[in-house]
């Protein structure tokens, strides 16, 4: 798509005007799932024995809409009804849905959707309407896992683990992990580490947040990392690797990254900042890892399916969906910051034979993207046939991830809520593992 500029005029506004919830080749951009549930007239809010129907309608009743009532156990639907409900117009009622009493351990997800019963002038009958969810868990005792002994080691610069199934490698003068090796497949192209930054969007450019926080984009490139800062630890059954990253921001401060592999393989990551007062906001921070080679596909337990963020996720709903790094890349007129997901339980990457890596939430649900470009390379395009064709794919999560903002193109910050003050401590905490669908199942928190 051209825009502004791209026919030798001068002046130009360049893309400034090519916004909007549809792009120009008449599809839905990912924003148009976030403006439906906010315009929809129906506001739903489910609970374990029914739902709450507020008839935001200025004339109409309900009875246009039938009702369904699903029940999701860790993202996979196992109850399902149908019911109509007359709500007057400006009225608000509730209605009782006799479902099973589930007692399984496990996170169920409650979600209310108001369809057409019939065809409309402007959608067919079974268009969703509107939607609300809500969401508990069932908690219960972990199974302790069987320690087994680990092989381990140590060469004059690297680092080797090794088990049943698994070969990880940790390097002293690179400081991360080179190398993880599930079932003979390689999945580190280039080193894990820390992340501050994410691709500038049309919105950044008109608040001149990028201009502002400029130096995180430095941070992540650049930062000063010495053989010494390199700790590791022997435990029963497991092996801990501590990186020191100081950071290349005036004034000074630092990312520690902790590493703890155990007998089956499985790598726990806890990446902090530790903040300092005087540092600019910062767009993101998480961890961010290439493969060598492009998947073929991911799936993930969170919110979608379109992408979503900390101020753009209220059309997003949850449950279990699939899509590829190609796909994951919003068509905006000039690539920017794109694909990401919110409240992410578990993700799986496959690669085109099958195998497959895990990431796994620990404590709190992170964000996420699975992209065939870096930031960087995002950052630099003006155009999306700029872009090279997929030699990777980038697997980021993280911790915090600023709002897009969106009140304005033009000056309108990001609301306050959203933004990652650089002031205090940030986390970023989950697991890596290799593991089938069946196994995430069941899931839970670590």
């Amino acid at each position: 798509m051209t825009y502004g500029g791209d026919f030798e005029d001068r002046p130009t506004d360049y893309s400034f005007c090519g916004d909007g919830i549809v792009f120009a080749d008449r599809t839905a951009s990912p924003k148009a799932q976030e403006v439906k549930y906010l315009y929809q007239d129906l506001r739903l809010i489910p609970d374990e024995k029914g739902v709450k129907i507020e008839n935001r309608r200025l004339f109409e009743n309900t009875s246009d809409c039938e009702f369904i009532y699903t029940v999701l156990r860790n993202g996979e639907p196992i109850f399902q009804k149908q019911f109509e409900a007359d709500v007057e117009p400006l009225n608000s009622a509730y209605f009782t849905v006799e479902i099973p009493e589930w007692k399984e351990v496990g996170e169920y997800v409650h979600q209310v959707s108001a369809v057409l019963k019939e065809d409309t002038l402007w959608a067919d009958s079974g268009f969703e309407t509107a939607f609300g969810e809500s969401v508990r868990e069932i908690k219960g005792e972990q199974q302790p896992c069987g320690k087994k002994p680990l092989n381990v080691v140590y060469g004059d610069v690297n680092i080797g683990v090794s088990g049943e199934g698994f070969r990880i490698l940790f390097s002293r003068q690179e400081g991360s992990i080179v190398s993880i090796v599930y079932d003979e497949k390689e999945w580190v192209g280039r080193p894990l580490m820390p992340v501050y930054w994410r691709a500038t969007t049309d919105n950044d450019k008109g608040n001149r947040f990028s201009v502002k926080s400029s130096m995180w984009f430095g941070a992540g490139r650049f930062p000063a990392y010495r053989n010494e800062n390199c700790k590791v630890e022997e435990g029963d059954g497991c092996i801990t690797v501590t990186y020191t990253y100081q950071l290349s921001t005036i004034p000074q401060t630092e990312t520690q990254v902790i590493y703890e592999v155990d007998s089956t393989g499985a790598i726990h990551v806890k990446a902090v900042y530790h903040g300092k007062e005087g540092l600019p906001e910062l767009p993101a921070f998480g961890m961010r890892l290439i493969t060598p080679a492009a998947a073929k596909q991911f799936t993930w337990y969170g919110r979608g399916p379109e992408e979503n963020y900390c101020d753009r996720k209220e059309g997003a709903r949850l449950g279990i969906y699939k899509d590829t790094p190609e796909g994951n890349v919003s068509p905006y007129l000039v690539p920017q910051e794109c694909g990401n997901r919110t409240g992410v339980r578990w993700l799986k990457v496959s690669d085109r034979k099958g195998n497959s890596i895990g990431f796994r939430a620990v404590n709190a649900p992170f964000e996420a993207s699975v992209l065939p470009y870096t930031a960087e390379e995002l950052e630099v395009a003006t155009h999306n046939e700029e872009l090279s064709a997929p030699r990777y794919t980038v697997i980021s999560i993280f911790g915090a991830m600023r709002g897009v903002g969106g009140d304005d193109s033009w000056g309108a910050p990001v609301h306050p809520e959203y933004c990652i003050s650089a002031d205090g401590e940030l986390v970023t905490e989950f697991t890596i593992e290799r593991m089938s669908m069946e196994e995430y199942d069941e899931y839970h928190f670590s």
